[in-house]
C-alpha cells in the first residue's frame, strides 16, 4: 500500500507543478519583492486594485 501512496504523491505533485507553469507563474529573485506584494494584498486583498479615477476639469 505504501508504494500506491508514494505514486499517487508523486503523480499529483507532478500535476501541480505542470499547473503552476501553465499559468507562467514566476518566483522573483528579490527579496523585496516579496515585501511589495504584501503591501498590496492588505492594502488590497487579492483582487486588481481598481485605477484612481482623475478628475474632470
Amino acid at each position: 500500500m505504501e508504494i500506491h501512496d508514494t505514486v499517487l504523491v508523486a503523480a499529483a505533485s507532478c500535476m501541480v507543478n505542470r499547473y503552476v507553469d501553465g499559468l507562467a507563474t514566476f518566483a522573483p529573485d528579490d527579496p523585496a519583492a516579496y515585501a511589495t506584494a504584501v503591501d498590496r494584498i492588505i492594502a488590497h486583498g487579492y483582487t486588481t486594485p481598481s485605477p484612481v479615477a482623475e478628475p474632470q476639469g
